[in-house]
């Protein structure tokens, strides 16, 4: 007889535009579930002390909805034991990331002292003061770009060095501007560390439960990065003046050239959750990739079924935000699809540059390659894994 019990969690309303109250979850082994209020509703049962029969008859009672047992063993073998959310479980959370080789280097609250005296940052009169030193900094770099010559920065190995060290030293200072306002709000930084995102290295912070907070401040919190870096660009640009150093220029460059990278909307990016936040949708890009789904499956096929499909995605969404989340499907499918064109086409090219005996013309095309073959190398692994765990799993409830 399975009796099943969730572990100790919180149910936490979160701050989005859905149609229908949502839920946040936190259990006490840091996973994190969003979840509608009749999800909600139904993992109550899952106390301990109700049978799979019993927790049917109160969902059809109590929530006049007809489930099966077999749809919570489903539930309760693909979700619940996974995720070790369940009692007599000892699954493991994953982590949901684009970041690829993720690298814990130190816990986020390792850094509170420090992120203590920056929250004044944050408030207004201060944040005011800041953006007009912000316009100032963007705009002296901005001046200077006439002037620039790139042959003096590679005349000098020290002057090349000292540029990309103040540009590394601005990406720590941008994360640490997501790690103090997510203080400042009351959000407790897990892990920073770096990895892979889109073939680059990067620096990351988890900032997981942002999700419990209002979506005001989780903007604030996506834009402290660019704000902290910001205001060390105008920093760098009085050092830069006043030593007469033009690797500071060149630096202050990067950075800005960083920022705007930092603010496209369509990879997850700052830019990303700006508007995440702001439209107030969860599961921005799922969501694109069931609609488009369906869409084209409703187009070619012509059956309801995915038609139905179709319009249940949008429901959820108000009018409003309805008309940009379809703007942003269109942008972020066009993105995609460039993207995987140019890929393809540089495949082809290194095939023939292969075929030709000229392998070495296309080694960058070729290393993008093997990244994305280990990249479904692991994924393959963790399914492999995770289906193991299932299987094992099965008696220790």
């Amino acid at each position: 007889m399975i009796l099943p019990k969730l572990i100790p969690y919180q149910a936490i309303p979160m701050d989005v535009s859905e149609e229908g109250d949502m839920f946040i979850l936190a259990f006490e082994n840091q996973f994190q579930l969003k979840v509608t209020s009749r999800m909600v509703q139904l993992l109550q049962y899952f106390d301990g002390s109700h049978t799979l029969e019993r927790i049917c008859e109160r969902v059809e009672q109590e929530m006049n909805m007809t489930v099966g047992a077999d749809e919570l063993l489903q539930l309760i073998d693909k979700q619940l034991k996974p995720k070790g959310i369940l009692e007599g479980y000892a699954g493991k959370p994953g982590h949901d990331s684009a970041i690829m080789f993720r690298t814990a280097l130190m816990k986020g609250t390792a850094f509170k002292r420090a992120a203590g005296p920056l929250r004044v940052l944050f408030e207004k009169r201060i944040a005011a003061v800041s953006m007009v030193w912000l316009a100032a900094a963007v705009g002296m770099t901005l001046i200077q770009l006439p002037d620039i010559r790139m042959g003096s920065l590679y005349e000098s190995a020290s002057q090349l060095v000292l540029a990309f060290a103040i540009f590394i030293l601005s990406l720590f200072l941008h994360e640490l501007g997501h790690i103090a306002a997510a203080f400042r709000y009351g959000v407790k930084p897990r892990d920073v560390g770096i990895g892979l995102y889109m073939l680059m290295p990067a620096f990351f912070v988890d900032l997981s439960e942002l999700w419990q907070i209002p979506r005001t401040q989780r903007i604030v919190v996506n834009l402290a990065g660019i704000y902290f870096q910001l205001l060390f660009m105008g920093i760098s640009g009085i050092l830069g003046w006043l030593i007469g150093s033009p690797a500071f220029l060149f630096a202050n460059i990067m950075m800005l050239l960083n920022v705007l990278h930092n603010l496209n909307p369509l990879l997850r990016y700052d830019g990303f959750w700006v508007l995440t936040d702001y439209l107030g949708i969860v599961n921005l890009h799922p969501r694109i990739k069931k609609i488009t789904k369906y869409f084209l499956l409703s187009s070619i096929t012509r059956r309801q079924h995915y038609r139905a499909q179709y319009q249940n995605v949008l429901s959820t969404l108000s009018q409003r935000v309805r008309r940009i989340f379809a703007v942003y499907a269109v942008l972020y499918s066009i993105a995609i699809i460039t993207v995987l064109t140019v890929i393809a086409a540089g495949l082809v090219r290194s095939a023939a540059a292969w075929s030709a005996g000229e392998p070495g013309q296309n080694q960058g095309i070729l290393l993008v390659f093997g990244v994305m073959l280990l990249r479904v190398l692991i994924l393959v692994c963790s399914k492999v894994k995770i289906k193991k765990r299932r299987i094992g799993g099965d008696n220790e409830l």
